[in-house]
């Protein structure tokens, strides 16, 4: 939804689109971006490279919650790989919302994604409070606490959050 209203709202200044998105949701938004897109006079997105207006990157992928899975991990190198691609004149725009530290699970150096699963499974089971658990992620992460912005070439970013989590600490969302 937050990709469908953001390329509804941006598409005529959109360069590329990466929506990371639950599992089953991926066939419905990939194809509501597409005809936002299409239907805007754009040509049909295509690639995983960066593309002028004509050839846009769109990539929806479907991720994991609330245990990371491989599929977690691909979707994290490829927003790892996606910011990467920012010039400095670009502006990135990251919609965030529940689910993100699980969907986009990028290993920190020196820890595999066996272990990002295990540690999460085990404060899950062990009745860990939400802070509780994003703290532990982000330290198992190659992309939060601030990691992902490193990542750019000196691109703008903004982030839109929707909180899932009580008290609302920009810290403790995705």
């Amino acid at each position: 939804g937050m990709a469908l209203a953001l390329a509804g709202s941006w598409r005529a200044k959109l360069a590329g689109l990466l929506a990371i998105v639950p599992h089953g949701a991926g066939a419905q938004t990939d194809a509501g971006l597409r005809a936002l897109l299409v239907n805007a006079g754009q040509n049909q997105p295509s690639g995983p490279a960066r593309g002028q207006a004509d050839h846009l990157f769109l990539r929806v992928l479907e991720a994991s919650h609330p245990l990371p899975t491989a599929a977690s991990a691909e979707a994290g190198a490829a927003a790892l790989e996606f910011v990467a691609l920012a010039e400095p004149q670009d502006l990135v725009i990251l919609a965030l919302s529940g689910g993100a530290s699980a969907m986009m699970a990028a290993a920190a150096e020196g820890i595999s994604l066996a272990d990002k699963i295990a540690t999460t499974d085990l404060l899950l089971r062990s009745g860990a409070t939400i802070h509780e658990l994003n703290t532990v992620r982000k330290h198992l992460s190659a992309i939060k606490g601030g990691r992902l912005l490193h990542r750019m070439r000196g691109a703008q970013m903004v982030v839109l959050a929707m909180s899932d989590v009580a008290g609302n600490d920009p810290a403790t969302i995705g």
